[in-house]
C-alpha cells in the first residue's frame, strides 16, 4: 500500500485532501514507487506567491498546489508527481522556451529537444509531450533521454532546475 504523508496547518483542509485521495483509485502508485524510490514532495499553501513557489522549486520539490485549485486538479498533480513529473501553477511558476542561444547550442540540443523541454518545464507528462508535438511517447522519452545526457541529470526535476539555471527555460 503507498503512504502519502499530508501535513497542513489547516485541519478542515488536511482531513478534505485525505478524503478525496481515499475516494481516488490509485492502484498504480504501488509500482511507482517500487521504481522510483525517492519520495515525491510538493509544497501546499494557501498563498500562491511567486517567492514561495520558487522558494519550492528552489528546495527541490516537485510541484505546488494551492488551497485554491479542485479536488480534481490537486489529485492530477499529485499524479503527475507521483509518475515523475512536476506540477506548477500556471500563473506564476510555468516555464516556457527561450529562443536557442549560446547555452543551448554548447549543450548540444536541437529546437524540437528545446520544445520538450519548455513542455517538461510546464510539468506536462511524456504523454502530453507527445500528444502537444505530434510525435510518439517513445520518441518524447528519446528526446528526454538526450535532454537528461545533455544537461548531465538524472531526473525531470533536475533538469528543469539546470536548464533554469543555464538560461534554457524563462519565467511567463
Amino acid at each position: 500500500m503507498t503512504k502519502i504523508l499530508i501535513v497542513d496547518d489547516h485541519p478542515l483542509y488536511r482531513e478534505g485532501v485525505m478524503t478525496a485521495l481515499r475516494g481516488q483509485r490509485l492502484e498504480g502508485l504501488t509500482q511507482i514507487g517500487a521504481r522510483h524510490p525517492p519520495i515525491a514532495r510538493m509544497l501546499i499553501s494557501g498563498h500562491e506567491s511567486p517567492g514561495i513557489v520558487r522558494a519550492a522549486m528552489g528546495a527541490g520539490a516537485q510541484g505546488f498546489l494551492s488551497k485554491s485549485l479542485s479536488i480534481g486538479q490537486v489529485v492530477k498533480a499529485i499524479n503527475t508527481v507521483l509518475e515523475g513529473g512536476v506540477s506548477w501553477p500556471e500563473s506564476d511558476a510555468a516555464l516556457r522556451p527561450v529562443s536557442p542561444g549560446p547555452a543551448a547550442v554548447s549543450h548540444g540540443l536541437t529546437l524540437r529537444q528545446l520544445e520538450v523541454l519548455g513542455l517538461l518545464g510546464r510539468g506536462n507528462s511524456n504523454a502530453e509531450i507527445a500528444k502537444d508535438l505530434g510525435i510518439s511517447e517513445r520518441t518524447a522519452k528519446a528526446h528526454l533521454k538526450a535532454i537528461f545526457n545533455a544537461l548531465g541529470v538524472d531526473t525531470r526535476v533536475k533538469a528543469v532546475i539546470r536548464a533554469q539555471e543555464l538560461g534554457l527555460l524563462s519565467r511567463r
